[in-house]
């Protein structure tokens, strides 16, 4: 993708997938760090799927969708349900 205004990269849909698929690698292939990986692939799919939304959101002219707190907040409960 691209870099940003606050200079992070921007990741695609396709970076997202990237980075599961080799966490996912290395916890079959290093078994002592595979309980870290999976909670990483776990994160990594939370913030596909929220990116994707907020993606959606915007080209459905849902603008305030991606801002507004109590749509946030509902979404941040699914992530939280994932560090427990």
């Amino acid at each position: 993708m691209g870099w940003s205004r606050t200079g992070l990269k921007r990741m695609s849909v396709r970076d997202w997938q990237r980075r599961g698929e080799r966490a996912e690698e290395l916890a079959a292939s290093h078994p002592p760090a595979a309980e870290i990986l999976r909670f990483y692939t776990a994160i990594i799919r939370f913030q596909d799927k929220f990116y994707r939304q907020l993606q959606e959101s915007k080209a459905a002219g849902v603008a305030a969708a991606g801002t507004n707190p109590f749509v946030i907040g509902k979404r941040l409960q699914v992530f939280v349900s994932y560090c427990r």
